[in-house]
């Protein structure tokens, strides 16, 4: 008899969920607004999107000394993170806007892609390094990259 009860109310339930999924589902068709058609003009010009193309200073950057005291024939080898924790930035003609900042890449390079303009680079102040090449003003014109390659003195004697 409990078996038979338990099979009556199991059949309820699922019945009820069926129901109820349908309904749902009759619900959600009633209420979704139609896909729209659009009309398409046979005489339409299509114009080309052309891709902005951004222009960029780029270069090479040294710095030394890293050790106190260098010896003539032996390199004192520059570790990554000596490049890496030195920051540039680049700011609008005023100096004062920031554009674009970022470390030093670990191989001493780095590369701002700009729109044209007129900019500004400079070193953002780490300790008593200092480069007599910056700030470094200069313009950038669609199509023509600038190569800046410039040194930081650390200092260290």
């Amino acid at each position: 008899m409990k078996k038979r009860i338990l099979f009556i109310i199991a059949g309820v339930v699922v019945l009820s969920v069926l129901v109820g999924g349908c309904a749902w589902w009759y619900w959600k068709a009633a209420h979704t607004p139609p896909a729209q058609s659009y009309k398409v003009n046979p005489n339409a010009v299509v114009k080309e999107v052309q891709p902005k193309i951004l222009s960029a200073i780029y270069g090479k950057v040294t710095i030394g000394p890293v050790c106190p005291v260098e010896r003539e024939g032996v390199p004192c080898v520059v570790p990554p993170e000596t490049y890496t924790s030195r920051e540039i930035a680049v700011y609008r003609a005023d100096g004062e806007t920031l554009v674009a900042r970022q470390n030093i890449k670990p191989d001493g390079t780095y590369r701002f892609e700009l729109d044209d303009g007129l900019y500004v680079l400079k070193q953002i102040p780490s300790g008593m390094d200092k480069s007599e090449k910056l700030p470094y003003q200069f313009t950038i014109r669609q199509n023509s990259d600038i190569q800046f390659d410039f040194s930081i003195d650390t200092g260290i004697r």
